[in-house]
């Protein structure tokens, strides 16, 4: 079946044919009832009318849940519903339909029915991948595991059978493996998390494809652009005054010249600044209206707090800085150690702003 949401808006909504309901993918990855899409697009996205006119007509001969009491209940041990994030969460063994988020209100379900006695608290929840609609919507389904290669949660009374039963030979004469506890597996998982933090090789597998939620980070594919890199000396290498001997030794470029560019990057702001502040009233509301015609009040103006437009600007000081000394690298060691490519006009300029002592000393004055 082709896709019927138009082309242009695909990376924006997914209509989902078996379930027929409309999934907003674009940062928000939650469902939206189609009487609600067009005040979503206005408020969250920023459309006007005219830029979603055409998903609206197109959404328009579909077969589409129109309020949030309208959405289905996919039965538990459902495929994932692609767009929607999955949640990890807790599964009561005696209540199917008891899902939750939180271990504490596990905890206090299955203190009221504990069947097995002396056994922990959550030994009588399962762990398992759940998701749910909307923040509005009330309730969870579960979904089939994302994480194929982990071995499924076991409840208390199959773990109190397996591991009397893991002693006892199996017919070829090996001892059978006993299945994992929850508790067994959290310690395990927390060993692996700490052990890949002192890993300072970045690792892509299929595991990040499902926990990676941000558009942005699959947009960008960093993850498998940096994948097999040191991380550490990619993050290091973003730093002025670095404290990895690795990043300075091999830097092209002094960290002198890099406080020359980071003061040059500071008067451009200031001079963006000082313009701002003279530029007229009237001036301002044209420039931030999208419509020829026609002012936007209010006007242009800068829209962040000091903090955080401090943290903004040191932000892109870090982005001058790792790109400088990445571009001024030799080809065959930029690719090695970080993975990244410029353009030939990216690294013309790189070069031309480096090499220039007299240029960089007159931008920063």
């Amino acid at each position: 079946m082709s896709n019927p949401i138009p082309l242009e808006y695909q990376d924006l909504i997914r209509y989902d044919p078996e379930w027929q309901v409309l999934i907003c993918i674009k940062d928000c990855n939650t469902t939206i009832p189609a009487k609600s899409l067009k005040r979503h697009l206005r408020t969250i996205h920023c459309m006007n009318a005219k830029q979603y006119k055409l998903l609206i007509k197109a959404i328009s001969k579909l077969t589409v849940c129109q309020d949030i009491s309208d959405f289905p209940r996919p039965p538990n041990g459902s495929p994932l519903v692609q767009g929607l994030k999955a949640f990890d969460g807790y599964q009561c063994t005696f209540c199917p339909n008891h899902l939750t988020t939180s271990e504490d209100v596990a905890m206090r379900h299955v203190s009221q029915h504990r069947r097995v006695p002396g056994a922990s608290i959550i030994a009588e929840c399962k762990s398992v991948s759940m998701q749910t609609w909307s923040q509005g919507y009330k309730g969870y389904w579960t979904v089939i595991d994302p994480n194929p290669q982990q071995q499924p949660l076991q409840t208390s009374s199959s773990s109190y059978s397996s591991s009397s039963s893991s002693s006892a030979p199996q017919a070829n004469g090996s001892a059978a493996t006993a299945p994992l506890t929850w508790e067994q597996r959290v310690i395990q998982m927390e060993t692996e998390r700490l052990q890949n933090q002192r890993n300072e090789t970045m690792e892509f597998n299929a595991r990040n494809r499902v926990d990676d939620t941000s558009p942005w980070l699959r947009h960008t594919k960093w993850g498998e652009l940096f994948k097999g890199k040191n991380r550490h000396i990619i993050s290091a290498t973003r730093f002025l005054n670095t404290e990895d001997a690795r990043v300075l030794e091999s830097s092209p470029i002094s960290v002198s010249k890099l406080k020359v560019l980071s003061r040059a990057f500071d008067r451009i702001v200031y001079w963006g600044r000082e313009t701002l502040q003279e530029t007229s009233w009237s001036i301002r509301s044209w420039l931030r209206s999208y419509q020829r015609n026609t002012p936007r009040y209010p006007p242009f103006r800068r829209p962040q707090t000091i903090s955080s437009e401090i943290r903004y600007i040191n932000q892109w000081k870090q982005f001058l800085c790792y790109c400088f000394r990445t571009g001024l690298l030799d080809a065959g060691v930029r690719e090695r150690d970080h993975g990244i490519r410029f353009t030939t006009e990216h690294l013309e300029l790189i070069r031309e702003i480096a090499g220039t002592e007299n240029s960089i000393q007159l931008c920063s004055c």
